[in-house]
């Protein structure tokens, strides 16, 4: 659609995560150390947090598009899952076949399991998103399973994704010893001024922005202001910019032509609006 109208080789402002588009801002570049660091050390549990579209799931697409051909990976994604059925669920995902539904048995069926990964010079990691919705008791659970060992060798790594809420849970008073097996933890931030206006010039180079369409300055400033900086939202607004710019044909994106988009986006009920960004 716009893509050929501007000269773009693909789409620089997708919904979904995209690997290959990671904008490095310095809060970015933090949490993907913590990342790396954690898989370096291949042990305990590894927390990132974030209100939704700050980046989570971006970071972790880019975290398995480099993993090393060593690493068994799994990703589940937490529904409200009771703990039995959580461990049942990682099971199912490791391509095993449980035959019963017992928190017991399951785990020694994956401690098994991983101690064989390991024998044969794996390493068993599990991602769970949306992990603000596990229960204490599944989180429980998955304190006990982080915690065996062969000698001195963890057999699983954890890596907990999740929104604000999961902060809260982990920092309760009777989570002191899930605490402890947390090796490194880090909030994403959604993106400053000056790194929204990089985002979307990174965005837009990645994809063979040749200066067409030129966008006002101004523009940049207001898409921050109605985002609040965080980068689904700032995808969002520049998708329907662009899209309007082609069905216009316009070769300058101007502020009247940002001011359009966002009162549609707000009469579509798809960008809340409040009193810090009304104009």
């Amino acid at each position: 659609m716009y893509e050929e109208h501007y000269g773009l080789n693909a789409d620089p402002f997708r919904l979904t995560p995209n690997a290959g588009l990671c904008f490095l801002h310095p809060d970015f570049q933090k949490a993907k150390a913590s990342l790396d660091s954690s898989l370096h050390h291949k042990k305990g549990v590894t927390v990132v947090t974030g209100q939704p579209g700050t980046g989570k799931s971006t970071l972790i697409c880019d975290l398995i598009a480099h993993l090393p051909s060593t690493t068994n990976l799994t990703q589940i994604t937490s529904s409200r899952l009771i703990c039995e059925d959580l461990l049942y669920q990682i099971c199912l995902n490791f391509n095993l076949a449980p035959t019963v539904n017992d928190s017991e048995k399951l785990r020694h069926l994956l401690n098994c399991y991983f101690s064989e990964q390991h024998q044969q010079g794996r390493h068993s990691l599990l991602i769970i998103d949306e992990a603000q919705n596990l229960s204490e008791a599944a989180l429980e659970e998955l304190r006990i399973l982080v915690k065996a060992q062969t000698g001195n060798a963890s057999l699983l790594q954890i890596f907990l994704i999740g929104q604000d809420k999961l902060r809260f849970t982990i920092a309760a008073s009777n989570q002191s010893q899930l605490r402890d097996e947390i090796t490194a933890s880090h909030h994403l931030l959604p993106l400053s001024e000056n790194d929204t206006r990089e985002y979307i010039i990174f965005r837009l180079t990645h994809c063979n922005c040749q200066s067409n369409p030129i966008i006002d300055k101004t523009v940049y400033y207001y898409i921050f202001r109605f985002s609040h900086g965080i980068p689904r939202v700032i995808n969002l607004i520049c998708s329907r910019l662009f899209l309007h710019g082609w069905l216009t044909k316009q070769n300058t994106l101007t502020i009247q032509n940002l001011h359009t988009i966002i009162h549609e986006l707000i009469q579509e009920k798809l960008l809340p609006i409040n009193k810090t960004t009304e104009t």
